[in-house]
């Protein structure tokens, strides 16, 4: 089976807290995504990217985010 999830942020949420961001053609950012469910009836997580330990702020779990 396989699963596929496709989702936008608009930069200005993001400029919201970062402040105007350049033109970001050519870039690439770091990052993981992550789902979190630890209080529901059924705990749970997953992320984009594996990861060594549940541990979601670990940059080595990064994946490349390349703009073009």
């Amino acid at each position: 089976m396989v699963w596929t999830l496709e989702f936008s942020v608009p930069f200005a949420v993001l400029e919201k807290y970062i402040g105007v961001l350049e033109p970001i053609k050519g870039q690439t950012w770091r990052a993981n995504f992550y789902k979190c469910g630890n209080e529901t009836s059924h705990p749970h997580w997953i992320s984009w990217m594996p990861l060594s330990a549940r541990n979601f702020h670990n940059p080595e779990s990064f994946g490349n985010l390349v703009f073009e």
